[in-house]
């Protein structure tokens, strides 16, 4: 500052008489100038030190954030699989979604399904259910057992169990998207584990200090969460080794509204429709029968359907029947009904309240709630006359 020319004094601007101190306001030029040196130099080391805070607290930032999204995409996965291979109550694919918004042929068209020879059950028709024939029905109705999900049945002879052929076909697609699942989750965990074990040597390198227990406190949160999804993980995994050790064979069972099991001594599989037949003759059931005077079901009348949605053996659930529907593009007549229908649903029957069953569960309409199909019983006796 000394070599710099000034000629007022910089603390209150009178005009200079020397160069040592001022006359008016009475400081001395060089304590003054040192002192705002000094000033200065601290207000440097303030704001560097709010830098560094910045800095760090953008750090750990990150890595919470890491923490939430790493968690949130476990929890994602957890959400979306692995769902049971074909163990879904309804098949949602396109091929199987009747009336699809994207489809450009016409809407199924109402169409009022044929009368066709009638069976040997009871009388159809009346709105109220009797107690006696809906548990009857429920006796009637089977858990379907395969070691890739479950599903329904239910007796429609003395030694003949109905059910859709999803239930009981392995299917390859639905497999080959479960294995990518787990196995995309495997990935995930592994590098959560390699990101932690980085955070450790980062945190064995820091002395003691704020950086040091914030960054323990994040490691421990993130071990925490990864504990917590490791055994989801391993029970996948698990399921996926038994589903390929166990998905070219034979191995179904039918279970009981007793909770019995009976193994399925042979499989007929409809080449046309969702249908299948196995055949149990170890076990005694009632058998469901259709109306014995041809009666069909007229529009809002109460239906009920029976199965193990999400694993909850011998459900039962009502709604109405909503009509008949053609599907175009397969030449097929479905019964549409509101009445729930769940995974675990197929195969099971769709009743009216006198026991009587009309159809076999098969599908509901994706993007959609209260719009449940089921194959006409008919269908079944057409399809597997010989065999019953």
């Amino acid at each position: 500052m000394a070599d710099k020319v000034w000629d007022r004094c910089p603390k209150c601007l009178s005009k200079l008489t020397n160069k040592v101190e001022c006359r008016t306001c009475g400081i001395i030029f060089d304590k003054y100038f040192q002192a705002e040196a000094r000033k200065k130099e601290k207000a440097e080391k303030e704001a560097a030190k709010k830098t560094e805070s910045g800095r760090r607290a953008v750090v750990i930032g990150a890595v919470l954030l890491l923490v939430s999204a790493f968690a949130a995409a476990v929890y994602f996965f957890d959400r979306t699989g692995p769902l049971p291979v074909s163990s879904t109550a309804v098949k949602n694919t396109v091929e199987n979604t009747p009336a699809r918004a994207d489809r450009k042929s016409e809407p199924p068209v109402v169409q009022r399904a044929p009368v066709l020879e009638s069976g040997n059950g009871g009388k159809g028709g009346g709105g109220s259910a009797d107690k006696r024939f809906i548990q009857n029905a429920r006796r009637a109705t089977v858990s379907v057992r395969t070691a890739w999900g479950m599903g329904s049945g239910f007796f429609i002879s003395e030694s003949s169990v109905v059910t859709n052929k999803h239930v009981v076909e392995f299917n390859k697609e639905e497999f080959e998207e479960f294995r990518r699942q787990v196995e995309q989750r495997r990935k995930l965990l592994d590098l959560e584990a390699e990101t932690i074990n980085g955070l450790k040597k980062r945190m064995d390198r820091l002395p003691d200090g704020p950086d040091r227990s914030q960054l323990a406190i994040v490691i421990q949160i993130r071990e925490e969460n990864l504990k917590k999804f490791l055994p989801k993980l391993q029970e996948a995994e698990k399921k996926l080794t038994d589903m390929e050790e166990k998905r070219s064979s034979q191995d179904i069972k039918i279970i009981m509204a007793d909770g019995t099991e009976h193994a399925v001594s042979n499989i007929i599989v409809s080449d046309i429709h969702d249908l299948a037949l196995l055949k149990v003759y170890t076990a005694t059931a009632p058998v469901l029968k259709r109306t014995r005077d041809g009666h069909h079901l007229e529009q809002g009348e109460t239906v009920y359907t029976i199965g193990s949605p999400m694993g909850l053996a011998n459900t039962v659930t009502s709604g109405v029947f909503s009509g008949y529907r053609k599907m175009l593009d397969k030449n097929e007549v479905y019964l549409q009904t509101d009445a729930p229908i769940n995974p675990g649903n197929s195969g099971g029957p769709l009743i009216d309240g006198h026991g009587n069953v009309f159809g076999v569960n098969t599908m509901i309409l994706s993007n959609a709630e209260g719009i449940g199909f089921a194959i006409p019983i008919e269908t079944v006796f057409q399809e597997f006359g010989n065999s019953l």
